[in-house]
């Protein structure tokens, strides 16, 4: 894209306007900041990401387990596109808080934007059996703790 190119045939250089070329990465940022429900609607109304793709496209993902190997039971990371989250789990003994259950906890680091943890949270909550994890009626249980760090 050009600054040459319009929609009414005129050519910029009959005004005076410098030919530049614009990268549409920078086009997609400079709309998005200037007037971000302009941005919303663009895309929107074409079915599409700011990126092209269509909103039944996935971004190409990759999962590689066992990243850490010390002080977890579990590890991997998933990278989509250009976003990388790196999770590790790690099993600890305690006292339940809730008799003859065991708990889930998530924490969720991000150096770009704040993450919430608590609907993941919850989610797990409600799709793990808490009771599952009691080792010892009313005295001991798993914790299952789950770090995610994007």
């Amino acid at each position: 894209m050009t600054a040459n190119d319009n929609t009414n045939g005129t050519n910029n250089s009959d005004f005076g306007i410098a030919e530049t070329t614009v990268s549409s990465s920078s086009w997609v940022d400079t709309l998005q900041e200037l007037d971000p429900k302009s941005f919303l609607r663009r895309f929107w109304s074409k079915s599409t990401r700011s990126d092209g793709r269509l909103f039944s496209m996935y971004r190409p993902t990759r999962v590689t387990p066992g990243i850490l190997k010390l002080r977890t039971v579990g590890s991997s990371l998933v990278q989509m596109g250009n976003t990388q989250v790196v999770c590790g789990v790690t099993l600890l003994i305690g006292q339940p808080s809730i008799p003859n259950h065991g708990d889930v906890l998530v924490t969720v680091t991000s150096v770009s934007e704040k993450v919430e943890s608590l609907p993941l949270q919850r989610l797990l909550t409600d799709m793990i059996d808490l009771t599952c994890l009691s080792l010892l009626h009313n005295k001991e249980a798993w914790r299952l703790q789950i770090t995610l760090h994007a």
